[in-house]
C-alpha cells in the first residue's frame, strides 16, 4: 500500500467510526441508593422514549420511562432474577428500538448490595453493546468474575 492509500484508508475508518458514534446511543451508569441511574448520551430526540432491559434467559422485558435523557432502574425489579444477564435497549416508539452501545466510562461500573448479597456489573458484548450481569455473591472477591 502506498502512503496515500494508507492515509485514505485510515481517514475513511475514522470518519465511519465518528458517524457511528453520532448515530448511536451511549449511557453513563451510576448508583444512587437502591437505584441505578442511566444517563443517556445521544443526539436523537428521546421524547416519549423508554429504556428496556431484556432478560436473556426468560425473554422478559422490563421497561422504564426516560425523562430528561435519564432513566431510573429500581433494583427490586432485578432481585427476582437469580444469575442473569440483561441487554439494554432504547425504544423510540412502538416499532423502533436501538441497542445501547458500551461506553468506556462504564468499564468499571459495579454495584454491590450487601443486604441482598447481590452485585451488578456492566460489560461489553462482542458487538460492543452494553449488557448488565446481575448475580448473587458470597464474597467480595466474586464481583469481577
Amino acid at each position: 500500500m502506498t502512503n496515500s492509500r494508507k492515509m485514505r484508508y485510515y481517514l475513511n475508518r475514522a470518519v465511519a467510526r465518528k458517524i457511528k458514534e453520532m448515530n448511536g446511543v451511549f449511557c453513563n451508569l451510576s448508583e444512587k441508593g437502591d437505584n441505578i441511574i442511566v444517563n443517556l448520551l445521544t443526539r436523537q430526540s428521546l421524547k416519549d422514549s423508554s429504556l428496556e432491559l431484556k432478560h436473556r434467559l426468560s425473554e422478559t422485558i422490563l421497561e422504564y420511562p426516560i425523562e430528561d435523557k435519564s432513566a431510573i432502574i429500581p433494583l427490586k425489579d432485578l432481585f427476582e432474577f437469580d444469575r442473569s444477564v440483561f441487554d439494554v435497549y432504547v425504544r423510540f416508539d412502538s416499532e423502533n428500538k436501538m441497542r445501547v452501545k458500551f461506553h468506556d466510562k462504564n468499564k468499571s461500573f459495579s454495584a454491590v448490595f450487601e443486604n441482598k448479597r447481590k452485585a451488578i456489573t456492566s460489560y461489553s458484548t462482542i458487538k460492543n453493546n452494553l449488557s448488565l450481569r446481575f448475580k448473587r455473591i458470597f464474597s467480595y472477591d466474586m464481583i469481577q468474575k
